[in-house]
């Protein structure tokens, strides 16, 4: 709690947060009811719905799926056949499957279930178990059993089976993944649809982008190309020399053929002194580049500054920002805008000025 009030400060909006935390706090008896009860009282009226998925009647029913993911250990293929053919359409893979994609959960600890000589051990503890073993404890203990990230999809829509599933792009591109896996294991797979995405343009942020006089679309260029961009527009010179370079190329051409009528082998020697020449512009023209830089040093750091503000670690705001930071800024009704402006059924990225 006091790492949480360092970090939102002492505004009207930190204080109210902080009460909120506190009396949440105050009326909980374990972590899970306290992340319920504050989500609750911001988020309750639009019909929230928040389960314990730890509940030991969920892990009863749950059983017979874990009983099977340890007996036949067919996740880590299917999940894998999967990420093949999704990385042949120029997807990357979301998540990393195991043999037994299950924790074991005794003591406050959470650990791997690793199957190793006919024997199910339990990672970084001296506990070990034979199948029938191990499946007897699913049956008296099911709430020993915790699902990892590969099984956490097929865990949660057996007991609460949607007609679709809302996501991000990389929640959607992880849940593609699990359609052969969910047919395996018999339960329905959601139609996914991609929700919108949204970027926040604080004060801050909007001032800085009228002082460096750059606008959105230039932002949303990747890093390199923004700031070549910007050297260009601020220093009103051209410092690729992509021209010139052809025109060494065209004169290279000509000479490696005139060179090729009287001696064949002349022709690819003379190609090679051309690029020797093309490496020579390329120097000049990195040397140029590095002097501009040098010159708008202090321009460049505000803006990959401004850049990492709408893109933090290179990804979206949403994967690395809470919506509490804007809540301190803007106050409790910000929450209410963003539910009346976004419409997860449609796709647009919007940009929110506030």
């Amino acid at each position: 709690m006091k790492d949480a009030s360092d970090i939102l400060g002492n505004s009207q909006n930190a204080l109210e947060i902080n009460k909120l935390f506190s009396d949440a706090l105050e009326n909980s008896d374990n972590y899970n009811e306290f992340v319920f009860k504050w989500l609750n009282k911001l988020l309750g009226s639009h019909g929230l719905i928040i389960v314990n998925m730890d509940d030991k009647r969920f892990k009863k029913a749950f059983s017979p799926t874990m009983k099977k993911e340890i007996t036949e250990r067919k996740s880590i293929e299917l999940v894998q056949n999967t990420q093949t053919e999704l990385s042949g359409l120029g997807f990357r893979p979301q998540a990393f499957a195991r043999e037994i994609n299950l924790f074991y959960m005794e003591n406050g600890t959470r650990e791997r279930i690793i199957y190793e000589n006919r024997v199910y051990r339990i990672n970084n503890t001296e506990l070990t178990f034979s199948e029938d073993e191990l499946i007897n404890q699913i049956d008296e203990f099911p709430d020993k059993f915790s699902p990892n990230v590969v099984m956490r999809p097929i865990y949660q829509e057996f007991i609460l089976p949607n007609i679709a599933y809302i996501g991000g792009g990389g929640e959607i591109s992880y849940w593609v993944e699990r359609k052969t896996q969910f047919e395996y294991f018999g339960v329905y797979f959601p139609v996914l649809i991609r929700r919108n995405s949204v970027m926040i343009l604080t004060k801050s942020i909007q001032k800085l982008m009228d002082k460096l006089e750059v606008n959105l679309q230039a932002l949303l260029q990747d890093e390199n190309n923004l700031i070549n961009l910007y050297l260009e527009k601020v220093t009103n010179a051209d410092f690729h020399l992509l021209q010139e370079t052809e025109q060494i190329n065209s004169i290279f051409d000509i000479i490696s053929e005139k060179a090729r009528m009287i001696d064949p082998t002349l022709g690819p020697y003379a190609l090679s002194e051309g690029q020797k020449v093309i490496k020579s512009i390329d120097a000049i023209e990195a040397r140029l580049k590095k002097t501009i830089k040098h010159k708008e040093e202090t321009s460049i750091n505000q803006l990959k500054n401004l850049r990492s503000k709408l893109f933090p670690d290179g990804g979206l705001q949403e994967r690395t920002e809470s919506f509490l930071q804007y809540i301190v800024s803007e106050g409790f009704g910000f929450q209410e805008k963003l539910i009346e402006i976004c419409d997860p059924l449609q796709k647009e990225f919007l940009f929110i000025y506030i």
